[in-house]
């Protein structure tokens, strides 16, 4: 029975590629990956926005800069891919659609936008004696 179990577990993960690549192999989709870096570090981008506005499809880098999104084939031949990242100046990647079904984009190098925050400014601190004291609870009186 053990032997049985193994056999299946071993076809199940043999077949497994298979379906990947019949997936990755739809017409009607288009496969959009690569890496989001730094460009003075080369360091990943992790959470960095990648968007295919034409189609309305977005996703974020993972922890190694890197994105995968999967789209409706588009009409054009053209796709705009927009990358944003918080500290980092936008950029846009035009892509042409092959016939293959995963376009890889590479490597998509952001440089560092320094942002200067507005002035932050205290004009009144928490008032706390303006708060009423809670009445203090009593024990009910014993009888002797």
């Amino acid at each position: 029975m053990r032997l049985l179990g193994l056999l299946v577990t071993i076809l199940l993960l043999m077949a497994m590629p298979q379906c990947a690549s019949k997936v990755a192999e739809n017409p009607s989709t288009v496969v959009v990956r690569g890496r989001v870096l730094d460009s003075a570090t080369a360091h990943p981008i992790v959470g960095a926005v990648i968007a295919v506005k034409e189609a309305g499809v977005l996703t974020f880098a993972d922890a190694m800069g890197s994105f995968r999104l999967q789209l409706p084939r588009p009409a054009r031949k053209l796709m705009h891919v927009e990358v944003r990242a918080i500290g980092y100046a936008p950029r846009s990647v035009d892509v042409t659609i092959t016939r293959d079904s995963t376009q890889n984009v590479g490597q998509i190098v952001l440089l560092a936008k320094p942002m200067q925050l507005d002035d932050l400014i205290v004009t009144k601190l928490h008032d706390t004696s303006t708060r009423q004291a809670r009445p203090q609870r009593t024990a009910p009186a014993r009888r002797p």
